[in-house]
């Protein structure tokens, strides 16, 4: 899925993903992703680039992300673990145009 149709200011948080997950985020990694995205982000505006990037009901990521925010600390090993993923595709740059 193209990110054309998505806002502008959500289009490099799309790019960010797709680079990181070309085929998806893996299920086993969607919290920790979502945990690791959060802080830079509002809730809508993450479950609105990831409901699409996953092509999934926004009202179910939104809750998602509440879950996930309530499972993992921003330090915790897997989210650091994400970041340090994020990061071989311009997570640094992603943050600092926040």
């Amino acid at each position: 899925m193209k990110s054309d149709s998505l806002e502008k200011h959500l289009q490099s948080t799309y790019e960010l993903l797709e680079k990181t997950y070309k085929g998806g985020i893996p299920e086993e990694l969607y919290l920790q992703t979502l945990a690791a995205l959060y802080p830079h982000m509002s809730n809508r505006a993450l479950a609105k680039v990831v409901s699409y990037f996953e092509n999934k009901q926004y009202e179910l990521v939104f809750n998602d992300i509440l879950r996930a925010v309530n499972t993992y600390d921003e330090n915790s090993e897997e989210v650091v673990f994400i970041i340090n993923k994020l990061k071989q595709y311009g997570y640094d740059e992603w943050v600092d145009d926040d």
